[in-house]
């Protein structure tokens, strides 16, 4: 996010992203026959991927299960619980990033 603020700062064209961050199990392979490609599957890629349909662009989201694990490094907003397709009810969680905190934006979420 930090690169896509200074790109976007001098460039003509804004790239925006959404993030969506998870733990869990995951498995790494080669897949391909003739063009060989590196790709992870598994349950935190999955819900990390669910998840950044609730992020808001330039934003992070996250759920309740890596709480400790963030509260250091970023800002947390309780979302509330919302329905993860393939998961269930999830408590969310709003990550500000350093960048926002220093700029007292508030991130933009769901």
């Amino acid at each position: 996010m930090r690169y896509l603020e200074r790109r976007n700062q001098t460039s003509a064209i804004q790239w925006k992203c959404r993030v969506g961050i998870a733990t869990g199990p995951v498995v790494g392979s080669v897949v391909g026959v003739q063009k060989y490609v590196y790709d992870i599957f598994g349950y935190a890629v999955n819900l990390a991927s669910r998840l950044q349909v609730f992020a808001g662009q330039m934003s992070i989201v996250s759920h309740d299960e890596m709480k400790e694990s963030l509260a250091g490094e970023f800002s947390l907003t309780d979302l509330g619980c919302h329905e993860v397709r393939g998961f269930g009810q999830m408590r969310l969680l709003g990550l500000a990033t350093s960048i926002e905190r220093e700029r007292g934006r508030t991130p933009r979420f769901l």
